[in-house]
């Protein structure tokens, strides 16, 4: 019980991580779309711990399924709903730092559950 929590753990901090990296690499305005593809991608490698099923939901499913998480409407009908289809247009506007601190709050809520279920 406690490896496989430690182990949650360790994949909670290298996601995290991976997001600061996200920001860092992607943070300009030109590069929206990038930004945009990259956080899809973490949160559907990070949805995979929650539900097995999950990466494979699209376009409002998959919205519905990451703020069932938060209790929330943050990607529904908030910054990150520019997930959907941000990553496949050439010139985006985005708020970046909403899209980033709703992508922190999402991955802090959701795996730490995961963490208290292991």
């Amino acid at each position: 019980h406690l490896r496989r929590r430690l182990r949650v753990r360790r994949w909670q901090r290298s996601v995290q991580a991976e997001l600061e990296r996200i920001a860092a690499t992607h943070g300009a305005p030109e590069d929206a779309p990038s930004l945009a593809a990259a956080i899809s991608g973490l949160l559907r490698r990070a949805s995979r711990l929650l539900d097995a099923g999950a990466p494979s939901l699209r376009g409002e499913a998959w919205l519905a399924f990451l703020d069932s998480k938060m209790h929330g409407d943050g990607f529904s009908n908030g910054p990150g709903r520019v997930i959907l289809d941000g990553p496949y247009r050439r010139e985006i506007a985005i708020d970046a730092e909403a899209l980033l601190d709703l992508t922190r709050r999402w991955l802090a809520t959701a795996l730490s559950r995961q963490v208290h279920r292991a």
